[in-house]
């Protein structure tokens, strides 16, 4: 009988390497670690950025795409900041990326994002005129979906890293058509697709080089390569500043608009609780002052927290449960609504901050994306006043605390 040969497709390790060294590397800052992560295997590899490109060379990226420990073929991820030290646990977070190269965009082809590959070019074309051509693009998968990444004339640290990244996304954004959009992601411990590697949609539907050109079924002959890479500039901060001063100031002021109004709610919150009696007097007057009222809510939401859980406050508004708890407590949610919805649209109960949720969708059916661009925290709290009571928090808990009263009165009766 004729043997026959079982073709797996191939990574490109010379591209990875390449790409590493072009962003990782172009500063020449030896210090620090870059993650290597999988997906569905969620495992997480920290090596030197000193020896990214050697480690990357000499090993391959074969036995990590196709190791997975019984869950099918990986996908390969790294991380677009550098963690100043090798992270304890799990992925790493923010607070421990030290610095990155530059600013980076994620160029989705989705419901709510680009229409196709040609919409992110014509996006590219207006940056390049603009005077701020992206440095490295990378096609991510035949999706179409696309990463553009700029490197700045110094190293970026700390916490200045998301707010520089976010003036990039703002101006961005602000060059595209009512109802595209590019999703909001400027945490620096953010994983990007590893030029070079595959792009599986799922163990066992097929694959396409990141960076190539291909049909989801097919299983090999898919050209891996960045699409472009331009090593004649930096991105100057100031330029920057520039190009993106009109959408930073309408986000400043959105922003603080909506501190104001949350500021101004307790005001509100005076005239909405004058019918408890437990804080008004016999004439109707407040037996506690502001700061004994804000002491008092700030209070009452830790007992909320304690009090409501995360499947309270989301299923009834569409959510569904997707996956969790992992080994750290994480729990993760799919948004309500059509279109191809992330089973990661948001992500709540991680042992470190129980509390407070991580938003990993831009789409506007989950109504929490405000909140995010306005800098405030994913909380319980304001999650709940977001999804039922327009955002107004002082409302929520008067409810939620008449509902508990309520309910612990008839269990005294009963």
């Amino acid at each position: 009988m004729p043997s026959s040969t079982l073709a797996f497709p191939e990574t490109d390790p010379a591209v990875a390497a390449s790409f590493t060294s072009l962003w990782h590397g172009w500063h020449g800052v030896e210090e620090g670690f870059v993650s290597i992560f999988t997906l569905p295997g969620q495992k997480s590899m920290f090596v030197p950025v000193a020896d990214l490109g050697r480690v990357i060379i000499e090993n391959g990226l074969d036995e990590l795409t196709y190791v997975g420990g019984g869950q099918g073929p990986q996908n390969l991820y790294h991380s677009v900041g550098v963690y100043g030290q090798r992270p304890v646990k799990g992925r790493g977070r923010a607070s421990e990326i030290a610095w990155a190269p530059g600013v980076w965009l994620d160029c989705d082809v989705k419901v709510g994002g680009f229409s196709g590959e040609e919409q992110i070019y014509n996006l590219v074309r207006v940056l390049d005129a603009a005077g701020v051509p992206p440095h490295i693009v990378v096609k991510t998968g035949p999706a179409g979906g696309h990463h553009l990444y700029w490197r700045t004339e110094r190293v970026l640290r700390g916490e200045e890293i998301s707010d520089i990244v976010q003036k990039m996304w703002l101006y961005a954004s602000s060059l595209l058509p009512e109802g595209v959009s590019i999703d909001r992601l400027v945490e620096p411990n953010r994983v990007m697709r590893l030029p070079g590697s595959l792009w599986w949609p799922k163990p066992g539907s097929g694959s396409g080089k990141v960076g190539g050109v291909g049909g989801v079924g097919g299983v090999g002959g898919v050209q891996s390569q960045m699409l472009r890479e331009d090593s004649s500039w930096v991105l100057e901060l100031g330029v920057l500043d520039r190009v993106a001063a009109e959408p930073w100031e309408r986000w400043r002021k959105a922003r603080e608009e909506a501190q104001k109004r949350r500021r101004e709610g307790l005001s509100q919150a005076t005239l909405n609780w004058s019918e408890d009696e437990d804080l008004v007097d016999a004439t109707g007057g407040l037996k506690i002052g502001r700061w004994g009222l804000l002491a008092r809510m700030e209070a009452w939401e830790i007992e909320f927290n304690q009090d409501v859980s995360w499947a309270q406050i989301l299923e009834p508004a569409g959510w569904v449960k997707a996956n969790g708890p992992d080994d750290e407590g994480r729990v993760s949610w799919m948004r309500p609504g059509e279109g191809k919805r992330n089973p990661r649209s948001l992500v709540t109960d991680w042992q470190g901050s129980p509390h407070v949720a991580k938003l990993m969708s831009d789409a506007p059916e989950t109504g929490l994306r405000h909140l995010e661009d306005a800098g405030l925290p994913m909380t319980k709290l304001n999650v709940m006043a977001a999804l039922y009571f327009q955002d107004n928090i002082h409302e929520t808990l008067l409810r939620w605390y008449k509902v508990r009263k309520a309910s612990r009165g008839q269990g005294e009766t009963s």
